[in-house]
Protein backbone atom coordinates (compact mmCIF):
# COMPACT_ATOMS: atom_id res chain seq x y z
CA UNK A 1 0.00 0.00 0.00
CA UNK A 2 1.30 3.45 -0.91
CA UNK A 3 0.58 6.42 1.33
CA UNK A 4 1.35 9.98 0.30
CA UNK A 5 2.13 12.19 3.27
CA UNK A 6 1.34 15.36 1.29
CA UNK A 7 -2.23 14.24 0.61
CA UNK A 8 -4.55 15.30 3.42
CA UNK A 9 -6.66 12.67 5.19
CA UNK A 10 -4.90 9.79 3.41
CA UNK A 11 -5.04 7.01 5.99
CA UNK A 12 -6.99 3.88 6.90
CA UNK A 13 -9.37 3.76 9.85
CA UNK A 14 -10.13 0.28 11.11
CA UNK A 15 -13.81 -0.59 11.34
CA UNK A 16 -13.18 -2.84 14.36
CA UNK A 17 -10.35 -1.76 16.62
CA UNK A 18 -8.04 -4.36 18.15
CA UNK A 19 -7.98 -4.06 21.95
CA UNK A 20 -4.40 -3.40 23.07
CA UNK A 21 -5.19 -2.33 26.65
CA UNK A 22 -3.91 -4.83 29.25
CA UNK A 23 -2.74 -7.08 26.43
CA UNK A 24 0.58 -8.49 25.32
CA UNK A 25 1.10 -7.91 21.61
CA UNK A 26 3.50 -8.12 18.67
CA UNK A 27 3.13 -5.89 15.62
CA UNK A 28 5.00 -6.75 12.41
CA UNK A 29 5.12 -4.54 9.35
CA UNK A 30 7.12 -4.16 6.14
CA UNK A 31 8.11 -0.55 5.43
CA UNK A 32 9.64 1.21 2.44
CA UNK A 33 9.68 4.79 3.73
CA UNK A 34 10.32 8.16 2.16
CA UNK A 35 10.71 10.29 5.27
CA UNK A 36 12.62 13.40 6.24
CA UNK A 37 14.92 14.03 9.25
CA UNK A 38 13.43 15.79 12.27
CA UNK A 39 9.89 14.87 11.21
CA UNK A 40 7.22 12.60 12.68
CA UNK A 41 5.35 9.97 10.67
CA UNK A 42 2.69 7.80 12.27
CA UNK A 43 2.40 4.15 11.26
CA UNK A 44 -0.38 3.06 13.63
CA UNK A 45 -2.29 4.90 16.34
CA UNK A 46 -5.10 4.04 18.74
CA UNK A 47 -6.93 6.91 20.44
CA UNK A 48 -8.59 6.70 23.85
CA UNK A 49 -11.22 8.77 25.65
CA UNK A 50 -9.04 9.85 28.57
CA UNK A 51 -5.70 8.02 28.47
CA UNK A 52 -2.38 8.38 26.61
CA UNK A 53 -2.72 7.29 23.00
CA UNK A 54 -0.95 4.19 21.72
CA UNK A 55 1.31 5.07 18.75
CA UNK A 56 3.93 3.48 16.54
CA UNK A 57 5.91 6.06 14.60
CA UNK A 58 8.96 7.02 12.62
CA UNK A 59 10.53 10.02 14.34
CA UNK A 60 13.64 11.62 12.83
CA UNK A 61 13.92 8.40 10.79
CA UNK A 62 14.03 6.23 13.95
CA UNK A 63 11.33 3.67 14.76
CA UNK A 64 9.51 4.60 17.98
CA UNK A 65 6.70 3.07 20.02
CA UNK A 66 4.66 4.71 22.78
CA UNK A 67 2.67 2.55 25.20
CA UNK A 68 1.06 3.94 28.39
CA UNK A 69 3.01 7.15 27.62
CA UNK A 70 6.37 5.35 27.81
CA UNK A 71 8.56 5.54 24.72
CA UNK A 72 11.12 3.23 23.16
CA UNK A 73 13.32 4.28 20.23
CA UNK A 74 15.30 2.16 17.82
CA UNK A 75 19.06 2.64 18.00
CA UNK A 76 19.49 2.92 14.22
CA UNK A 77 17.64 4.92 11.59
CA UNK A 78 15.42 3.35 8.97
CA UNK A 79 16.61 3.63 5.39
CA UNK A 80 14.62 5.48 2.73
CA UNK A 81 13.54 3.69 -0.45
CA UNK A 82 14.41 0.25 0.92
CA UNK A 83 12.15 -2.46 2.30
CA UNK A 84 12.69 -3.15 5.99
CA UNK A 85 10.84 -5.44 8.39
CA UNK A 86 9.99 -3.75 11.71
CA UNK A 87 8.59 -5.48 14.79
CA UNK A 88 7.17 -3.79 17.90
CA UNK A 89 6.60 -5.90 21.02
CA UNK A 90 5.00 -5.23 24.39
CA UNK A 91 4.66 -7.71 27.26
CA UNK A 92 1.93 -6.83 29.77
CA UNK A 93 3.34 -9.12 32.46
CA UNK A 94 6.60 -7.24 33.00
CA UNK A 95 5.81 -4.05 31.01
CA UNK A 96 8.75 -4.68 28.69
CA UNK A 97 9.03 -3.27 25.16
CA UNK A 98 11.21 -4.27 22.21
CA UNK A 99 11.88 -3.16 18.64
CA UNK A 100 13.32 -5.47 15.98
CA UNK A 101 14.59 -4.33 12.58
CA UNK A 102 14.97 -6.93 9.83
CA UNK A 103 14.48 -9.69 12.38
CA UNK A 104 17.27 -8.59 14.74
CA UNK A 105 16.65 -7.10 18.19
CA UNK A 106 17.46 -3.38 17.98
CA UNK A 107 16.16 -1.86 21.22
CA UNK A 108 14.71 -3.12 24.48
CA UNK A 109 13.27 -1.31 27.48
CA UNK A 110 10.96 -1.54 30.47
CA UNK A 111 8.40 0.95 31.77
CA UNK A 112 8.99 2.50 35.17
CA UNK A 113 5.72 4.33 35.85
CA UNK A 114 3.02 3.63 33.23
CA UNK A 115 0.23 6.20 32.91
CA UNK A 116 -3.34 4.91 32.90
CA UNK A 117 -6.77 6.46 32.42
CA UNK A 118 -10.02 5.94 30.52
CA UNK A 119 -9.12 3.49 27.77
CA UNK A 120 -12.42 3.61 25.93
CA UNK A 121 -11.33 3.33 22.30
CA UNK A 122 -12.26 6.20 20.00
CA UNK A 123 -10.62 4.95 16.79
CA UNK A 124 -7.60 3.11 15.37
CA UNK A 125 -5.81 4.52 12.33
CA UNK A 126 -3.07 3.24 10.00
CA UNK A 127 -0.91 5.90 8.36
CA UNK A 128 -1.51 9.05 10.38
CA UNK A 129 -1.98 10.50 13.84
CA UNK A 130 -5.48 11.80 13.31
CA UNK A 131 -5.04 14.30 10.48
CA UNK A 132 -1.37 14.93 11.28
CA UNK A 133 2.01 13.21 10.94
CA UNK A 134 0.93 11.23 7.89
CA UNK A 135 3.20 8.41 6.82
CA UNK A 136 4.90 8.78 3.46
CA UNK A 137 5.99 5.65 1.59
CA UNK A 138 5.01 2.03 1.12
CA UNK A 139 3.63 -0.25 3.82
CA UNK A 140 2.84 -3.95 3.54
CA UNK A 141 1.74 -6.98 5.57
CA UNK A 142 0.95 -5.23 8.82
CA UNK A 143 -0.01 -7.91 11.33
CA UNK A 144 -1.02 -7.88 15.00
CA UNK A 145 -0.63 -10.90 17.30
CA UNK A 146 -1.59 -10.95 20.97
CA UNK A 147 1.48 -12.84 22.15
CA UNK A 148 5.24 -12.43 22.22
CA UNK A 149 6.91 -14.12 19.28
CA UNK A 150 10.20 -15.93 19.62
CA UNK A 151 13.38 -14.47 18.14
CA UNK A 152 13.42 -17.31 15.61
CA UNK A 153 9.85 -16.63 14.48
CA UNK A 154 10.56 -12.93 14.01
CA UNK A 155 13.76 -13.66 12.09
CA UNK A 156 11.92 -16.11 9.83
CA UNK A 157 9.17 -13.60 9.10
CA UNK A 158 11.71 -10.89 8.33
CA UNK A 159 14.11 -12.91 6.21
CA UNK A 160 12.38 -15.96 4.73
CA UNK A 161 11.62 -15.29 1.07
CA UNK A 162 10.21 -18.63 -0.11
CA UNK A 163 9.52 -22.06 1.38
CA UNK A 164 8.46 -24.87 -0.94
CA UNK A 165 7.32 -27.91 1.04
CA UNK A 166 6.11 -30.03 -1.92
CA UNK A 167 3.19 -31.26 0.16
CA UNK A 168 -0.33 -31.89 -1.17
CA UNK A 169 -2.49 -34.46 -2.88
CA UNK A 170 -4.08 -33.00 -6.02
CA UNK A 171 -3.69 -35.09 -9.15
CA UNK A 172 -2.22 -32.28 -11.26
CA UNK A 173 0.67 -31.74 -8.81
CA UNK A 174 -0.20 -28.04 -8.66
CA UNK A 175 0.75 -27.96 -4.97
CA UNK A 176 4.41 -28.52 -5.90
CA UNK A 177 4.63 -24.89 -6.95
CA UNK A 178 2.92 -23.35 -3.89
CA UNK A 179 5.04 -21.19 -1.58
CA UNK A 180 4.16 -21.56 2.10
CA UNK A 181 5.94 -18.35 3.14
CA UNK A 182 4.13 -15.03 3.66
CA UNK A 183 5.24 -13.86 0.20
CA UNK A 184 3.29 -16.58 -1.63
CA UNK A 185 5.65 -16.61 -4.63
CA UNK A 186 4.34 -19.25 -6.98
CA UNK A 187 6.97 -21.31 -8.80
CA UNK A 188 6.70 -23.11 -12.10
CA UNK A 189 8.35 -26.10 -13.67
CA UNK A 190 8.17 -28.90 -16.16
CA UNK A 191 8.69 -32.65 -16.11
CA UNK A 192 8.43 -32.87 -12.34
CA UNK A 193 6.38 -35.04 -9.99
CA UNK A 194 6.08 -35.87 -6.33
CA UNK A 195 7.63 -38.77 -4.46
CA UNK A 196 6.50 -39.81 -0.99
CA UNK A 197 8.68 -41.32 1.69
CA UNK A 198 11.98 -40.93 -0.12
CA UNK A 199 13.50 -38.98 2.80
CA UNK A 200 10.96 -39.37 5.61
CA UNK A 201 7.92 -41.59 5.89
CA UNK A 202 4.88 -39.83 4.44
CA UNK A 203 6.82 -36.69 3.49
CA UNK A 204 6.64 -35.40 -0.06
CA UNK A 205 9.66 -34.52 -2.19
CA UNK A 206 10.08 -32.97 -5.63
CA UNK A 207 11.22 -35.40 -8.34
CA UNK A 208 12.91 -34.02 -11.47
CA UNK A 209 12.82 -37.11 -13.64
CA UNK A 210 14.12 -35.88 -17.01
CA UNK A 211 17.84 -34.97 -17.12
CA UNK A 212 17.26 -32.58 -20.03
CA UNK A 213 13.76 -31.14 -19.72
CA UNK A 214 13.10 -31.07 -15.97
CA UNK A 215 13.32 -27.76 -14.14
CA UNK A 216 11.84 -25.96 -11.13
CA UNK A 217 11.88 -22.16 -11.22
CA UNK A 218 10.92 -19.42 -8.79
CA UNK A 219 11.30 -15.65 -9.09
CA UNK A 220 10.77 -12.23 -7.60
CA UNK A 221 13.91 -12.17 -5.46
CA UNK A 222 14.31 -8.41 -5.66
CA UNK A 223 16.78 -8.03 -2.80
CA UNK A 224 19.27 -10.44 -4.39
CA UNK A 225 20.12 -7.65 -6.84
CA UNK A 226 20.97 -5.33 -3.94
CA UNK A 227 24.69 -4.75 -3.46
CA UNK A 228 26.17 -6.69 -0.53
CA UNK A 229 22.80 -8.11 0.58
CA UNK A 230 23.29 -11.33 2.53
CA UNK A 231 21.27 -14.46 1.79
CA UNK A 232 21.28 -18.20 2.30
CA UNK A 233 19.40 -21.17 0.90
CA UNK A 234 18.85 -24.70 2.14
CA UNK A 235 17.50 -27.86 0.51
CA UNK A 236 17.64 -31.63 0.78
CA UNK A 237 19.10 -33.49 -2.21
CA UNK A 238 19.07 -37.10 -3.39
CA UNK A 239 21.08 -37.23 -6.61
CA UNK A 240 20.69 -40.32 -8.80
CA UNK A 241 23.33 -39.49 -11.44
CA UNK A 242 26.07 -36.89 -11.88
CA UNK A 243 27.42 -35.42 -15.09
CA UNK A 244 30.83 -33.76 -15.36
CA UNK A 245 29.29 -30.47 -14.15
CA UNK A 246 25.66 -30.09 -13.12
CA UNK A 247 24.21 -26.81 -11.73
CA UNK A 248 21.74 -27.50 -8.92
CA UNK A 249 20.83 -23.93 -7.94
CA UNK A 250 21.50 -20.90 -10.10
CA UNK A 251 20.35 -17.31 -10.30
CA UNK A 252 19.51 -15.43 -13.48
CA UNK A 253 18.69 -11.75 -13.76
CA UNK A 254 15.79 -12.32 -16.15
CA UNK A 255 13.12 -14.91 -16.78
CA UNK A 256 14.77 -18.31 -17.21
CA UNK A 257 13.07 -19.31 -20.47
CA UNK A 258 13.43 -15.95 -22.22
CA UNK A 259 17.05 -15.79 -21.03
CA UNK A 260 17.80 -19.11 -22.68
CA UNK A 261 16.17 -18.01 -25.94
CA UNK A 262 17.82 -14.59 -26.15
CA UNK A 263 21.08 -15.29 -24.31
CA UNK A 264 20.57 -11.90 -22.66
CA UNK A 265 20.83 -12.63 -18.95
CA UNK A 266 23.61 -12.94 -16.42
CA UNK A 267 23.72 -16.38 -14.81
CA UNK A 268 25.36 -17.07 -11.48
CA UNK A 269 25.78 -20.67 -10.34
CA UNK A 270 25.10 -20.77 -6.60
CA UNK A 271 25.47 -24.51 -6.15
CA UNK A 272 26.75 -27.08 -8.58
CA UNK A 273 28.00 -30.64 -8.39
CA UNK A 274 30.63 -32.55 -10.28
CA UNK A 275 32.03 -36.01 -9.90
CA UNK A 276 34.53 -34.83 -7.28
CA UNK A 277 31.88 -33.13 -5.12
CA UNK A 278 30.01 -29.87 -4.66
CA UNK A 279 31.29 -26.52 -5.90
Amino acid sequence: MKLNGSTQYQHIQLVRSPIFVNETFTINVWLNPNVQPKSVYCLLAQFYEGAPDLTFNIVDQYAMMRVYNSRLWSTTKLKNFQWQHVTFEFAQKDLSMAIYIDGIINARGTMVIPQYGNFEIQRTIIGSYGDFNQYNGLIDQLSIAFHIKSNIDILDEATQVVHYKFEGDDKENDFLFQDSSVNNIRARGSHVSRLVGNRKTGQGTLFLYDPVLSYFQSGGFVLLSTHNYSYSYALWLNISSVSSFMPLVHLVTRDELSSLENNSSTCLALLAIKRTGFT
